[in-house]
């Protein structure tokens, strides 16, 4: 369901229509909701990795590390209780093995740390205010450009609690 370097409407509509078909192939019965039309992005960065997970003694556990597939690789992991401060999050990047990328290895330059430092303090702030309701979230990869150019978020999925939502819906 994914296809990438689309360059004009000709080639969108070309895109709908194999990807429609995919689907029907694969499922006759399927319903097509829509479709999801992202800019490409071809800064280079460094993937990395937010989540979160909902623990049901402690809440709301954030975690970050190097993403795509070095989180499976190196499993170089740092995590907190949410919600966190940027310098929490600070301390947390610091932490990892990884750290070292972010501040540029090789003739790279240094990403930007503090703009990640705030994606963290911000997605744990998000988390720890669902008070049970977010399960599960993940956020991979979020692409670290440049010192001073932010961060970028590539893919992410979010599970919610269904038991809560069937309570919050029966009121």
């Amino acid at each position: 369901g994914v296809i990438v370097n689309i360059q004009n409407e000709q080639e969108l509509a070309v895109a709908v229509k194999e990807i429609t078909e995919s689907v029907k192939k694969y499922d006759k019965e399927a319903q097509i909701d829509g479709f999801l039309v992202e800019e490409m992005v071809k800064q280079e960065g460094v993937e990395f990795f937010i989540g979160v997970k909902e623990d049901p003694q402690f809440g709301a556990i954030i975690v970050c590390g190097l993403g795509g597939i070095f989180i499976e690789v190196f499993k170089d992991v740092s995590l907190r209780k949410a919600p966190v401060s940027k310098e929490d999050a600070i301390e947390m990047l610091m932490e990892l093995k990884g750290y070292a990328v972010l501040q540029g290895v090789r003739g790279k330059g240094r990403h930007d740390i503090q703009a990640l430092a705030r994606a963290i303090e911000k997605i744990s702030h998000f988390a720890a205010n669902q008070n049970g309701r977010l399960k599960e979230m993940d956020i991979n990869p979020l692409i670290v450009l440049e010192e001073g150019e932010g961060v970028l978020a590539l893919d992410g999925v979010i599970v919610w609690d269904e038991k809560i939502d069937h309570l919050i819906e029966s009121l």
